[in-house]
């Protein structure tokens, strides 16, 4: 019993690899230095469209060679004017280490009591925290497509 437990699990596992080989993938690939994202089926992903000035989020369903479908809509490629991974609660997240860097900035600059080898430690730990939540909510916004990235379709 157990051996036919096993071999099923083997097999499950082994059809399994080759569902997920199957799947297409983006490719993002910066033309400055060469760095490359890669933005699998399901994801998450954030896109600006030719003519539209929002952005847009969904998850990405379908990859082809012509279009994409994300939320059950099917998007030529060459609309899409910019397209990146898209995390949820990042702004939150971005935002919220903007505020605490403020509080930090602020007690260590408004309060006499300090030193000013304190507030100095203040002032560094702030600016750390908001070029870090910069930084962070750059991480989550797409990429501009023929400006700086290219887009090419990887099995």
């Amino acid at each position: 019993m157990t051996r036919t437990r096993i071999l099923i699990l083997a097999l499950f596992l082994f059809c399994g690899s080759f569902i997920s080989l199957s799947q297409n993938t983006l490719k993002l690939t910066n033309k400055n230095n060469g760095k490359e994202i890669l933005i699998k089926e399901g994801t998450r992903v954030g896109y600006f469209i030719n003519g539209k000035s929002a952005i847009r989020t969904g998850d990405l369903n379908t990859i082809s060679d012509s279009t994409l479908k994300i939320n059950n809509d099917m998007i030529p490629i060459h609309n899409i004017k910019a397209i990146g991974l898209r995390k949820k609660g990042t702004a939150i997240y971005s935002i919220g280490l903007a505020a605490v860097s403020g509080c930090i900035l602020g007690y260590s600059l408004g309060s006499t009591e300090l030193s000013s080898g304190l507030k100095a430690v203040g002032l560094i730990s702030s600016a750390s925290l908001f070029t870090y939540s910069i930084h962070f909510g750059q991480k989550n916004t797409p990429k501009k497509l023929k400006k700086k990235w290219i887009l090419t379709i990887v099995d």
